[in-house]
């Protein structure tokens, strides 16, 4: 298992681990609002903006590991502290965002459409 006490709900998880991470049994939440490219599409992303996640918490399953990403990192951050202050204690920040499913070149997770996530980046920059 990649992830251990030194990622516990406040720590960041590098673009590094993230490759290893996404095979095991985990549950994304795109804090980011709804109109940031590039959006993430894969059964296992639940899209909750930040400002909505507070109203939203009790439909967010709490037996898999969590995983919160915005575009950079802070927003994701803020989520991870919201998560825990509902107990919810199985929660990560993703360190560089979105930014970190190009830097991992993960195809299990691809925007919707066509375009891998690295393209689209690349168009949004």
């Amino acid at each position: 298992e990649v992830l251990d006490n030194s990622f516990f709900c406040s720590t960041a998880i590098p673009e590094t681990e993230l490759k290893a991470i996404a095979d095991e049994d985990v549950l994304f939440i795109d804090v980011r609002e709804f109109t940031e490219q590039p959006r993430i599409s894969s059964e296992n992303v639940l899209e909750i903006p930040l400002a909505s996640l507070r109203e939203k918490i009790e439909s967010i399953p709490t037996h898999k590991k969590i995983i919160a990403f915005c575009k950079s990192g802070m927003r994701s951050k803020q989520a991870v502290s919201i998560l825990k202050q509902h107990r919810i204690l199985n929660c990560y920040s993703l360190k560089d965002g979105v930014n970190a499913f190009a830097k991992a070149n993960l195809r299990a997770l691809r925007p919707k459409g066509e375009q891998s996530v690295k393209a689209e980046l690349k168009n949004n920059i």
